[in-house]
């Protein structure tokens, strides 16, 4: 599965210079000509939700994603590794419904070869991309069911240290180090 996301993750990142292009002629058009045409504006929408689709199990799987972690900071490791379990569980059910109701979307659009309700003179067929939410949502489902594996050794658990003030940078801070931060604190506060 690992090589599975990282290949997914690496197709996702060989998109994002194709969306920059289409977004640029897009801003280009528009700016010169005056005229954009109504391409773009869809495809942008398929190739950024296809990015996000196809990275969000390895971006699970590296803990990259955005998280509010100020709770698990301020708890012990036992109750850092029962909040994981809890998120990761949510997670796991969450992509379980997604891939159960997201099928179902994703064959009827098929079924009817549904269109963009846009209504742009591009008007693409979008049946297709509707499988990429289902796709999107095992990826993450089955790296959230791993980590909550993991999770029941509490080695398995993120430690969120951060990784800017990681303690053995705090320690080696010199005693002018400290002398600045709090000048800088003083004139914050004045």
């Amino acid at each position: 599965m690992k090589k599975l996301n990282l290949t997914l993750t690496w197709i996702a990142g060989a998109i994002l210079p194709i969306l920059a292009l289409v977004v640029l002629y897009n801003v280009i058009a528009r700016a010169l000509f005056n005229k954009a045409p109504s391409w773009p504006f869809e495809v942008s929408i398929f190739l950024f939700g296809i990015m996000c689709l196809l990275a969000g199990g390895q971006v699970l799987r590296d803990n990259e994603h955005v998280a509010v972690d100020i709770v698990p900071r301020m708890v012990p490791p036992r109750a850092r590794q029962v909040l994981f379990i809890i998120s990761m569980a949510l997670i796991f059910i969450v992509c379980v419904v997604v891939i159960i109701n997201g099928s179902q979307v994703a064959y009827d659009a098929t079924v009817i070869r549904e269109r963009s309700i846009f209504q742009t003179t591009f008007n693409p067929e979008i049946w297709w991309f509707r499988w990429m939410i289902p796709l999107g949502a095992f990826l993450i489902g089955i790296e959230a069911l791993r980590l909550l594996i993991q999770a029941r050794n509490i080695d398995g658990v993120p430690n969120f240290e951060d990784p800017i003030l990681a303690e053995s940078e705090i320690s080696s801070f010199s005693d002018s180090d400290e002398q600045d931060i709090a000048e800088n604190k003083q004139g914050e506060q004045q």
